[in-house]
């Protein structure tokens, strides 16, 4: 498993394609070590506890051998937000507006990871290493407009859904990591 829940660090050290399956990551800067969010690491340690997977075992897949299938988890992703909206519609009645999830995909968690980083002020060399980039110019190139947005624009209309909720999950520090490079205080 490379989900490290003592030392708070998930390390990628591979990669996977639909078709072709476990895949070699596309550049040396893509293995990488990832400081795991706190907020993230009680849903870590509930999963370990309820598969029973250690060593190299998949922690997500369909079993301990099997990788998922994106259009399952996609699936149960839409079912749990479908059923979370219509729950929270019906409980918001008339006294309030209903406060309805927006449906992410996988790739957009990994972009609102990112966004997260920036609008705490995490040092950028940090932010490319974590994203495994191998260049600094490809981060600026893919988050810049999340640099442009947390710096300049101020209307909460104009903020992005991902920026109007980060801060029902990332208060006061969202990053809590002994690991230095990665400090966001």
């Amino acid at each position: 498993m490379d989900v490290d829940l003592r030392a708070d660090l998930i390390h990628v050290r591979k990669g996977w394609d639909q078709v072709e399956g476990e895949i070699e990551p596309k550049s040396p800067a893509a293995k990488r070590t990832i400081p795991i969010l706190s907020i993230l690491r009680g849903y870590l340690v509930e999963e370990v506890e309820r598969t029973g997977r250690t060593g190299r075992d998949r922690l997500f897949g369909r079993s301990a051998h099997e990788v998922f299938y994106a259009s399952t988890v996609d699936g149960r992703a839409k079912r749990a937000w479908r059923a979370y909206n219509a729950a929270e519609r019906e409980a918001a009645g008339e006294g309030r507006e209903p406060q309805l999830l927006t449906l992410l995909t996988m790739h957009e968690c990994r972009h609102t990871y990112a966004s997260v980083l920036i609008d705490t002020g995490a040092n950028p060399k940090a932010i490319q290493e974590v994203m495994g980039h191998s260049k600094i110019q490809t981060t600026f190139d893919v988050y810049g407009i999340f640099c442009l947005v947390a710096t300049t624009i101020s209307e909460p209309g104009w903020m992005p859904t991902w920026r109007r909720r980060r801060n029902d999950l990332c208060q006061p520090n969202p990053l809590q990591s002994s690991t230095p490079w990665i400090s966001l205080t």
